[in-house]
């Protein structure tokens, strides 16, 4: 402020740099009118104003001052669309309401027992069918919950976020067997809320959240009790998602 004459900051002002007087000299304040945005259009504000980045319901904003990294993520459980059937003893494809990509892209449940990807095949697109070996039995319940994008959190490294960058995230899925003591395991990707997980102990899906089934910091989940000696414990990470390496 010492290198300000003695006309001093005039409301609007903001001081600049002046190469040639070697000082901070006041200058006009001017508005923003284009926001430069890899990738895509500038995006035009047609009035003056503060550009704001608001934390709202089921999203969390935090920065890391020491790297200058945005986090977005989510605090909030995804909405995913379910189809239900009945099997009859004699039906072993049922049609779905959408079209998932890959097998991977669905949960099953046949009589409330998770079905591995492995053991279906989607057929078709107009309309998909989900397909089953073998009929399913008669008064069995079938439900296929359809994973999306919902749940979703990211880093955003160079200011952009594009569909090339989401369409190559997958599905991670990290597997454990229990030893009857241990409670906390260490995941290969870093989750931020227990819904942006999926956890399955042998068959049985897992109640997310520290008053239930489990609960994660960071790269680690930690169980309320240790899954039993031997136990398969399958953690499937739901949206996009970043490695730890």
């Amino acid at each position: 402020l010492s290198d300000i004459d003695e006309s001093g900051l005039q409301d609007g002002n903001l001081l600049k740099w002046d190469s040639v007087l070697t000082k901070f000299v006041p200058t006009d304040g001017t508005l923003i009118e284009n926001i430069v945005v890899a990738g895509q259009s500038n995006l035009t504000i047609p009035t003056s104003g503060d550009l704001e980045m608001v934390s709202g319901a089921g999203i969390q904003l935090t920065t890391d001052p020491s790297t200058g990294k945005l986090t977005i993520a989510s605090t909030t459980q995804a909405n995913l669309s379910v189809d239900t059937f009945i099997g009859d003893g004699s039906t072993k494809e049922f049609t779905l309401t959408r079209v998932p990509p890959s097998p991977t892209d669905l949960l099953v449940f046949v009589d409330s027992l998770y079905q591995a990807p492995s053991t279906y095949t989607i057929v078709g697109t107009s309309p998909a069918k989900l397909v089953f070996p073998e009929n399913i039995p008669d008064t069995f319940d079938v439900t296929a919950t359809f994973l999306n994008m919902d749940t979703v959190q990211t880093i955003v490294q160079d200011g952009s976020i594009t569909p090339a960058k989401l369409s190559s995230s997958t599905y991670y899925i990290d597997t454990f067997y229990g030893d009857g003591n241990t409670e906390v395991f260490t995941l290969s990707q870093i989750a931020s809320t227990p819904n942006q997980l999926l956890v399955i102990i042998d068959g049985l899906i897992q109640e997310p959240g520290a008053d239930n089934a489990y609960s994660v910091t960071g790269t680690q989940i930690t169980f309320t009790s240790p899954p039993a000696y031997n136990a398969l414990v399958k953690v499937r990470f739901l949206g996009a998602t970043f490695s730890t390496a």
